[in-house]
């Protein structure tokens, strides 16, 4: 895979990390009081920077970069 780009914005790494809590679209803008559309838009920038074209794989990456880390 190729180089990645770092998650520059702060709400970017929000979604992220709920996203690895498998929230849905739906529960992430309810829990960031965002649009749903807003966070389809930050889902699929964050798989654009990640070189990656699932939702599984963002999770995937995200636990391997160590963006994200297992819940006790």
């Amino acid at each position: 895979l190729g180089v990645r780009q770092p998650l520059r914005h702060e709400r970017e790494q929000e979604v992220l990390l709920l996203l690895c809590e498998a929230m849905s679209n739906q529960q992430i803008a309810t829990r960031l009081m965002i649009a749903e559309t807003t966070v389809k838009t930050h889902i699929a920038s964050i798989m654009r920077k990640m070189h990656v074209s699932s939702r599984l794989e963002v999770v995937v990456e995200a636990y391997h970069q160590g963006l994200a880390t297992a819940r006790s």
